[in-house]
């Protein structure tokens, strides 16, 4: 399973991303690689910190589950001026990839 998209980075602040998952993650932000590990039974992995610029920064999570009956996948992060919490929904975005969308685009 791979997402796309942009996160929004709001401060200059060193950001860590963290899961809890089963099976194998990859989490890249911008040209770094936060987060790359793998977890036989469900479990925690954190990231070591990155300052990352400010502003929508391109956004990939893959995702293999351990058991592809019941993924399980919950991503998180921290910074210096927030503690854990998990990645709010506001500061991710991605392309509408609708038909209508990508014909008016298109000019079609």
């Amino acid at each position: 399973i791979t997402w796309h998209g942009l996160l929004l980075i709001r401060n200059e602040d060193a950001h860590q991303f963290h899961a809890y998952f089963a099976g194998k993650i990859r989490v890249q932000l911008g040209e770094q690689v936060v987060l790359n590990t793998f977890n036989d039974e469900a479990g925690w992995a954190t990231g070591g910190p990155h300052v990352f610029p400010l502003g929508e920064q391109p956004f990939v999570v893959h995702y293999e589950p351990a058991d592809p009956a019941q993924p399980l996948l919950k991503l998180y992060w921290s910074a210096e001026s927030f503690p854990l919490e998990p990645l709010p929904h506001h500061v991710l975005f991605h392309e509408d990839d609708s038909e209508p969308q990508r014909l008016a685009i298109n000019g079609l």
